[in-house]
């Protein structure tokens, strides 16, 4: 594989992960322009929220694009939904769901 065509394949992960993140950047420099002990409580509110809820999901997601594709081509295809449901329903029932936005 040559690094243009894995570049290519990374793009679109890559730009989902600057959107994703653009959204907390927004917040804090709005809260930024209002005070610097607002800034200070929004700053440590969404590394809190980082730290511990988004990275877990984000973790648990990431695995599953390692594991998906290799159930999808095994003699059970249905683990794939099967882990889908897990995951969405761990996602559901985690407290950083509070945090973030359900699509």
């Amino acid at each position: 594989m040559t690094i243009p065509e894995s570049l290519s394949y990374n793009y679109p992960l890559y730009r989902t992960q600057v959107l994703e993140y653009s959204l907390h950047i927004a917040s804090v420099v709005s809260i930024g322009h209002i005070s610097t002990t607002a800034l200070a409580a929004v700053t440590l509110a969404t590394m809190t929220a980082h730290v511990t809820g988004f990275s877990i999901i984000v973790g648990l997601t990431s695995a599953l694009d390692t594991v998906l594709p290799s159930a999808w081509t095994s003699s059970t295809p249905q683990l794939v939904g099967l882990w889908t449901q897990r995951m969405c329903t761990f996602r559901n029932r985690h407290p950083a769901r509070a945090l973030t936005i359900v699509i």
